[in-house]
């Protein structure tokens, strides 16, 4: 906000605040200006400041002394503008403007600015005292007070004077100590003949934070100019705010004082009355006041606060009737307010009782009481519930609310939550004690026991063999008995008796459970009880044992006969076997058949009561051999192989001839082989094969022979079929008189590498070749026929089809004569129809039917021959069209056997078949074909081996069968590895190996222990590449090595 620094002579300073509300100040000596400027050259209005917009402008009201702004002399009666920081002189002072927020600050000490010593002016002629205006600024200046701060006042000789009423009841009647400095009774007024006052409304009643205004009017009744300070006693000095509180006055001049009070809103603003005085002082009179008694009525405030409930849970037993808990409340009001409480929980089960502080009883769920402003009240309270369980598994928990009130404010009631539990007289811990005790009362009537267990009053008994004796037992009676070695069963009863005939030592063991014990064995089973019985076995007697011969010629027999007593069971050993032949009965013969080597028998018999059986002497059976005719030692006469050396794919013819044998091998190629033969054979890699010749233990000298192969060159890549992209004729339907002829265009594109275009078909004499990739050609079609176009990459190829469709016109009838009776009408002939068209053989896996109906897909395995049947009806001609166009005319219910072999999986080939009418009308059915692989075959299995360290060799040999539904087999594949550690790698492959050849192999390696083998079959895909089908079912390993 502007304002203006006032500078005295003597450089006094002080700060007065332009209001813009008013929009001018006054500036002159007389104290009801704004500005009160005091010395030689002053008038009582000499300048007006206006101030209601910018630029302010001052004007010289009266011509008397000089007035100066930025050093240039103002002319009277003539605003002239001032800016920021501009000096105005007047007489001995100087005035400077601040605009905006560039003041000093104002709490600086404001100092009486010096009249200098001079005659006293002739005072102005009596006028009625005006009161000066009052407003307040932002920074709270009085602009209607001169700007003349008077110096301290020294208080009054005299204490003020009260009357003796009794004490207002604002403090002593809540019990309240009263303040310091506080009158207890009005204050009666003391007045004086040179400081008068005149104060009319001596009381107010106001609400806090409310403002009640006092207005004190103050005359100078002396004969001097003085300054006046008003003050206020009795009341809290933050409260009260004058205006102005200083004033000077002419002799027998006044003024009018404002004293606005606002109590604040707290507690110490106690409702009710508030005596106070305004007192008057001068320090230009000294030892003169003047006070007036004046009293404010504060209205009540309503306002409080609560505590949370002490303790807010807590839990009480069975044998405790009630809880205790408090609540502080606080009384944050100006009077003595009242206050209700009262006390609920949700299910109303119970009952609450407040100790009212100076009650002697309690008060049951509601009570009211009164707090002083300020004080806090810690109320008591009882919560008792109205019922008690029993038996609960927990506590019962009564959730409850204490609600406070005040009555006579407008404040909303405060609830506070608690919660209290109760427990009942038999809680969880003694039901579970209940629940242990129950438990323990039930094992000790239930948990099973054996009271008895012997054998004829003992646990241990000796008996001869076919004895008896008797088991006696007594058990608990919610027992289950049970003796595992007379059966799974329980026994009938807790207490018997059983006869047993032991045939061996034994030991019976008596058992009891039940329910309980199967809980828990450990806790609840008890131990079983054990007796024995000790067998003495009576061994069997072998009698006789013997036969009608010691020594026979080979091929001759021996009647053997036996007489055993106390046997249940008599069998007859062959030493040769070991294997016991049962004889039947404990006396008896048999005959042994023809014998070829000495033989020895033995007779053993045996009964339950032995655990050996007992053995008779070795019967010895010699056996005589005639001396036989000696063999003659074979004798290889020739073995060779022509061609010796041959290409890898050629074959070579091997043949040998041997004598005294019938028999041979030839490593390499199998064995029983005739003496003499002559085999062709086709090794893929240099061979070697051994001829072997024996004769009983004779044997001749192995011969070996090796046919070298050379490696066939690298095979040309097989090409790639090429693509019909289109093949159509325009036009595909013609209508032609008989005999007629018209021109069709074929149209075709064929992409990828192509050796050949043809174009073929059953009304061409012969394909035409040498077509280009794309072109058309013009054909004469005289019939309905087909054309096919077949693309060439040297032997692979792709054909595509298209049909025409020639009828002849309808006939326009003539009208005949009336009289001539009309022609019949011609019989229509039914078009020809194709009731089945399908592969009628083989069937899964081989072939599998995919659906469809034109075409019609099927998924054939490679190189299967397929058969093609079909069925058409009113048809005078029947084409069957393979995918190579070679169509053939076939009978109209028939079939036809195809080998498909395609070069590539996936590949497809279509197959048509056209019926036509006796009117060349056509219709037609396709199949269309995709070649897939067939399973792979079964891995060799039973791989065994023979390990021959003297020559060098392990002798690998294998099992395998083929399986028609899976691919056909080239060969086998030996793989080898030197175990532990080695890695597997081919020593044999399938151009040794082959599929007819013999499963064997010959594997010379030093050494040759420490050595394993595996075996895998070879196969062809459709592609032509060699795969394996899964390793052997098992592997063979030579010795370990040492």
């Amino acid at each position: 906000m502007d304002q203006l620094e006032i500078i005295g002579p003597n450089g006094e300073v002080d700060f007065y605040q332009l209001n813009p509300a008013k929009g001018f100040t006054n500036i002159g000596q007389h104290p009801e200006n704004d500005v009160v400027i005091v010395g030689p050259g002053t008038v009582p209005l000499q300048a007006i400041l206006y101030h209601r917009e910018k630029p302010y402008r001052l004007m010289l009201v009266s011509g008397q002394g000089m007035v100066r702004v930025g050093g240039q002399l103002l002319p009277t009666q003539q605003a002239v503008p001032v800016h920021h920081l501009q000096h105005i002189e007047l007489g001995h002072h100087t005035l400077i403007l601040f605009e905006g927020n560039t003041h000093r600050p104002t709490a600086e000490p404001a100092h009486t600015i010096p009249v200098p010593a001079q005659p006293a002016p002739t005072p102005a002629p009596a006028q009625p005292a005006t009161p000066a205006p009052s407003f307040a600024t932002e920074t709270g200046l009085q602009t209607g007070r001169p700007v003349i701060i008077p110096p301290p006042v020294s208080a009054p000789e005299s204490l003020p004077v009260v009357a003796g009423n009794p004490a207002p009841p604002s403090a002593a009647r809540y019990g309240l100590r009263q303040p310091e400095g506080r009158f207890s009774a009005p204050v009666v007024d003391q007045e004086d003949e040179v400081i008068v006052t005149e104060f009319l409304a001596t009381e107010a009643s106001v609400e806090v934070e409310q403002t009640a205004s006092y207005q004190l009017t103050v005359v100078n009744g002396g004969d001097l100019v003085a300054t006046f300070t008003v003050r206020v006693e009795g009341l809290d000095d933050s409260w009260v705010t004058i205006s102005p509180p200083h004033v000077n006055l002419y002799e027998g001049n006044r003024a009018t004082v404002t004293i606005n009070i606002t109590p604040p809103r707290l507690p110490s603003s106690l409702a009710g009355p508030h005596y106070f005085a305004l007192v008057v002082t001068s320090y230009n009179y000294p030892g003169r006041v003047s006070r007036r008694g004046a009293t404010l009525n504060i209205s009540p405030f309503y306002e409080f606060g609560v505590g949370e409930i002490t303790p807010r849970q807590q839990s009480i037993s069975w044998f405790k009737r009630s809880a205790h808990a408090s609540i502080d409340i606080t009384n944050k009001g100006n009077s003595n307010a009242l206050f209700q409480i009262d006390g609920r929980d949700d299910e109303r089960g119970c009952n609450f009782e407040f100790q009212i502080p100076g009650e002697n009883v309690k008060l049951a769920n509601l009570a009211e009481f009164r707090i002083p402003p300020d004080q806090v009240m810690s109320l008591p309270m009882l919560i008792s519930p109205h019922s008690r369980k029993l038996v609960a598994l927990r506590k019962h928990a009564y959730p409850f609310t204490i609600t406070t009130t005040m009555p006579e404010g407008s404040q909303a009631p405060r609830s506070m939550l608690g919660r209290l539990q109760t427990a009942p007289l038999i809680g969880p811990l003694l039901l579970l004690l209940f629940a242990l005790l129950l438990m323990v009362l039930i094992v000790i009537i239930f948990k099973p026991r054996i009271t008895t267990f012997n054998v004829d009053g003992s646990t241990k008994k000796v008996l001869l063999a076919g004895q008896s004796a008797t088991l006696n037992w007594k058990g608990s009676p919610f027992s289950r008995l049970t003796i595992p070695e007379l059966g799974p069963e329980p026994l009938d009863s807790p207490q018997g008796s059983v006869t047993v005939v032991p045939t061996a030592n034994a030991s019976y063991q008596l058992k009891a459970d039940n329910w309980l014990s199967r809980l828990n064995p450990t806790w609840f089973g008890t131990d079983p009880r054990t007796v024995s019985i000790i067998l003495t076995p009576i061994p069997p007697n072998i009698a006789t044992f013997g036969g009608d011969k010691q020594a026979v010629v080979s091929g001759e027999s021996v009647l053997l006969s036996w007489q055993v007593d106390g046997a249940d069971t008599v069998n007859l050993i062959n030493q040769a076997d070991g294997n016991p032949k049962p004889l039947p009965g404990n006396s008896g013969s048999m005959d042994t058949g023809p014998l070829d080597r000495e033989t020895t028998y033995y007779l053993e018999a045996s009964n339950p009561y032995i655990a050996t059986p007992v053995r008779s002497d070795p019967f010895i059976i010699k056996v005589a051999s005639p001396t036989p005719t000696p063999l003659p030692t074979p004798a290889i006469v020739s073995f060779y192989a022509n061609p010796p050396a041959i290409v890898a794919g050629e074959s070579t013819t091997i043949e040998w001839s041997v004598e005294g044998t019938d028999k041979v091998s030839v490593l390499g190629i199998g064995d029983g082989l005739p003496a003499s033969q002559t085999i062709s054979q086709a090794p893929l890699e240099t061979t070697n094969y051994v001829l072997n010749a024996s004769n009983g233990p004779s044997a001749a000298k192995p011969q070996s022979l090796t046919v070298w192969v050379t490696p066939a060159p690298t095979a040309t890549p097989e090409p790639d079929a090429p693509q019909i992209k289109f093949f159509t004729a325009d036009p595909t339907s013609l209508i032609l008189l008989k005999g007629a002829t018209e021109q069709v265009k074929l149209s075709w594109s064929v992409t990828g590498e192509v050796t050949n275009v043809e174009v073929s078909g059953p009304t061409l004499n012969s394909p035409i070749t040498g077509l280009d990739s794309e072109g058309s050609v013009t054909m004469t079609v005289q019939d309905s026929t087909l054309f096919v176009l077949t693309a060439y990459n040297q032997d692979k190829k792709t054909s595509s089809t298209v049909d025409i469709t020639v009828n002849e016109p309808t006939p326009t009838a003539t009208p005949a004569p009336t009289s001539t009776p009309p022609p019949p009408t011609a019989t229509p002939i039914p078009p020809a129809s194709i009731a089945n068209f399908v592969i009628s053989s083989p069937g899964s896996p081989k072939v599998v039917d995919q659906g469809g109906s034109s075409p019609r897909r099927y998924q054939v395995q490679e190189n299967t021959t397929v058969t093609f049947g079909w069925e058409v009806n009113q048809a005078a001609k029947v084409t069957f069209v393979p995918d190579d166009g070679a169509s053939s005319e076939v009978d109209p219910a028939g079939q036809s056997n195809v080998l498909v072999t395609v070069p590539g999986v996936g590949q497809i080939r279509n197959y048509r078949l056209i019926a036509e009418n006796s009117e060349g009308k056509r219709v037609t059915a396709s199949i269309e074909v995709t070649l897939i692989d067939p399973p792979p075959p079964d891995p060799p299995h039973t791989v065994t081996g023979v390990e021959d360290v003297s020559s060098g060799q392990n002798t690998i040999s294998w099992q395998w069968a083929a399986d028609p539904n899976k691919d056909a087999i080239e060969g086998f594949r030996v793989y080898r590895a030197t175990v532990p550690g080695g890695s597997y790698s081919v020593v044999a492959n399938e151009g040794t190996l082959t599929k007819d050849g013999a499963k064997q192999y010959v594997d010379y390696v030093s050494p040759t222990c420490g050595k394993g083998y595996y075996v895998v079959a070879v196969y062809k895909n459709v592609s032509g590449s060699n795969l394996e089908s899964a390793a052997s079912l098992n592997s063979w390993y030579s010795t370990p090595c040492p």
